[in-house]
């Protein structure tokens, strides 16, 4: 929509649900301290809210097209039965539920770069569910992009580079 209001074409980043759930922690346990655990590949991740109480997500990706999105009945039984199977935490009543939408690129990577025929607009889009984990990285790799300056060394070192993220990868 941005994109199309700036005269800009589309690279055809999808919306997805992502649903968080949210439960208390067992009794007289302060989880504050306690790690952000995600599994490998399809599973969940867990995290604490404070002293009592999990953030917990089966890390769903399911293709919606834009809307306010709402956690449904199944996506929460999925979480928190992912997570009773994989641990020892009791799922008490669910406290609270919500979903939210999640932007992807065709190839799931992350877009960062100029738009094509478009001075000044900059794509930084399409972090799907990665942005706990990314964002350091890639608010450092679109500043330099913004401000036209090299890409960053350490990303460089790690494997990344500004072609991977560029728009140009998608025909756009």
């Amino acid at each position: 929509m941005i994109a199309r209001l700036a005269g800009v074409t589309p690279v055809g980043i999808q919306p997805r649900r992502r649903t968080v759930i949210r439960f208390a922690a067992p009794e007289g346990e302060d989880v504050r301290l306690w790690p952000f655990t995600k599994t490998v590949g399809e599973g969940f991740y867990l995290l604490p809210e404070g002293r009592s109480a999990w953030l917990a997500s089966s890390m769903d990706q399911t293709p919606s097209g834009p809307c306010d999105a709402a956690a449904e009945e199944c996506d929460i039984a999925i979480a928190a039965n992912r997570i009773e199977q994989a641990t020892t935490l009791p799922i008490r009543p669910i406290g609270h539920t919500w979903a939210g939408l999640k932007s992807f690129a065709p190839d799931e990577l992350p877009i960062i770069g100029h738009a094509a025929g478009a001075p000044g607009f900059v794509w930084v889009a399409g972090q799907g569910g990665a942005g706990f984990q990314t964002a350091p990285a890639l608010s450092r790799i679109a500043a330099a992009k913004v401000l036209g300056l090299p890409f960053p060394e350490d990303c460089a070192s790690a494997g990344l580079s500004a072609a991977m993220f560029s728009p140009d990868r998608l025909g756009a």
